[in-house]
């Protein structure tokens, strides 16, 4: 019979914890007693420390295994195969089609796993990112997570983030973004974009009042061949399914004939 996942790791991180227990109980009764601590019990100690690390270090490729085992099959449920990044693989032609992301500072370096269909009938990919941030006394890890989908190279940049309070003061200045007919709109989202004109045309009233309902987390990209729905976080695998929700939501909120767009001199 199989054993749960896990389980025999934390039966390990116990005896180790046992270990150590007794050892310090042992230095306690003896260093009452004489002030030279027997060999046995510095012995006991170091090869309980020595067992935890081990123990924790078990613990967590478990974990990562499991994590990433769900992550396949939700990946298949979608029609993808999930790859997790090696060092023989090219990532810069992998991520060659997201590079133009700003938030993705580390380029290719960060790339950690990607989701495609190989025989190119799924036209989603799913990716995740990291890089780490060092203030010089501490150092925080990035993550990004990315569903992606082909759309026409030539539709122009189109950006939407959340509002902020920056985005607010520069409304005040003057410099603010593209204001649309939704008042709820305007206040949840900051527009960025190339052509005012296809924003407008992508940023329907039935867009508008979609995206206003989107979740806090979600920002949406378009442009340089890529429609992509981002969040500033990683996903556990039960949770990757409203992600690929979203950026088929947007996907078709957009105008079909907006496929054939051109930009006017």
């Amino acid at each position: 019979m199989n054993k749960p996942r896990g389980k025999g790791s934390r039966r390990y991180v116990l005896i180790a914890m046992v270990l150590i227990v007794t050892g310090v109980v042992m230095i306690a009764v003896t260093t009452s007693q004489s002030v030279r601590v027997p060999v046995v019990v510095v012995a006991t100690i170091a090869f309980g420390l020595l067992f935890l690390i081990v123990s924790i270090v078990k613990a967590s490729k478990h974990a990562a295994k499991k994590t990433s085992t769900a992550i396949e099959e939700i990946c298949a449920q979608h029609g993808l195969v999930h790859h997790r990044m090696t060092k023989h693989d090219d990532k810069d032609a992998i991520f060659a089609p997201f590079k133009h992301l700003d938030q993705l500072r580390t380029g290719s370096k960060g790339l950690v796993w990607i989701a495609a269909d190989p025989a190119g009938e799924t036209p989603l990919t799913l990716l995740q990112h990291t890089y780490v941030v060092s203030t010089g006394q501490s150092a925080m890890q990035v993550v990004h997570t990315l569903a992606a989908m082909p759309c026409p190279t030539t539709w122009p940049l189109l950006k939407l983030t959340p509002e902020n309070l920056g985005h607010r003061i520069a409304d005040m200045l003057g410099k603010g973004d593209l204001k649309l007919e939704s008042d709820e709109f305007n206040k949840r989202w900051f527009v960025k974009a190339d052509d005012e004109d296809f924003a407008a045309l992508v940023l329907s009233p039935e867009m508008q009042e979609w995206l206003v309902d989107a979740p806090k987390w979600a920002t949406f990209h378009l442009g340089h061949g890529q429609l992509v729905c981002a969040a500033k976080k990683g996903f556990k695998p039960e949770a990757l399914p409203e992600l690929i929700e979203l950026c088929n939501g947007f996907a078709n909120l957009i105008a079909p004939e907006l496929q054939a767009w051109v930009a006017t001199a």
